[in-house]
């Protein structure tokens, strides 16, 4: 009867032990890190969003998010301020000259015409930790995808201001809210250019 009995205690934890190994993947959940973005200068952390890194250093470099979305971050004097481009509007009683509208001009007809109508991108200007952040997103989500920030004055030096821009000009996902707050959060790290030297800057964006 003892036999028997260890033999069913046996049983009974190798079913228990089985349970566990079949509910652990069920409960898995990635860690933080998965959904953060880090260098020696800021981070950017997603809720949802898994980040895969493509190449990065602490001066420019791109990360794909949720494995569709990359985004690109530049860091220098010399940097897109993610500005939108203005189109030039004037106004004309010629019909003729209505239909010239181009990439760089609009004729129009209205006196009164609204010129925010050709504009394809909201702006928000934040302060993160006494630091002044400019955030761009679109409009229209279906035809015009830059949503970004740009820091103007990162680092002050005798040269001018380190400026800062993180963006993604060709956004294919649906969750800009979740994107939004996640800028709205971005945490800046204090510079210690004996780590991180000051750099000159590139252009992503021309």
């Amino acid at each position: 009867m003892q036999i028997i009995n260890m033999t069913k205690v046996k049983r009974r934890r190798l079913v228990y032990s089985l349970a566990v190994i079949i509910m652990i993947p069920a409960c898995y959940t990635p860690p933080k890190s998965d959904f953060t973005f880090k260098n020696d200068l800021f981070k950017v952390s997603f809720e949802t969003k898994p980040v895969t890194l493509i190449d990065a250093n602490s001066y420019n470099g791109a990360f794909v998010l949720n494995g569709t979305d990359t985004f690109y971050y530049d860091v220098g004097f010399f940097i897109s301020n993610l500005s939108e481009s203005c189109k030039e509007v004037i106004y004309t009683k010629d019909s003729t000259e209505l239909l010239n509208s181009s990439d760089q001009t609009v004729y129009v007809a209205d006196k009164h015409y609204d010129v925010d109508k050709l504009r394809k991108r909201n702006i928000e200007f934040l302060s993160i930790n006494g630091i002044k952040v400019k955030m761009v997103y679109p409009i229209d989500t279906v035809n015009e995808g830059l949503i970004g920030i740009y820091v103007d004055s990162l680092l002050n030096t005798k040269l001018g201001n380190i400026k800062m821009n993180l963006f993604s000009y060709k956004l294919k996902s649906t969750y800009y809210e979740e994107i939004k707050n996640s800028l709205r959060k971005v945490q800046f790290f204090q510079w210690d250019t004996s780590i991180v030297p000051i750099p000159l800057g590139s252009y992503y964006i021309k």
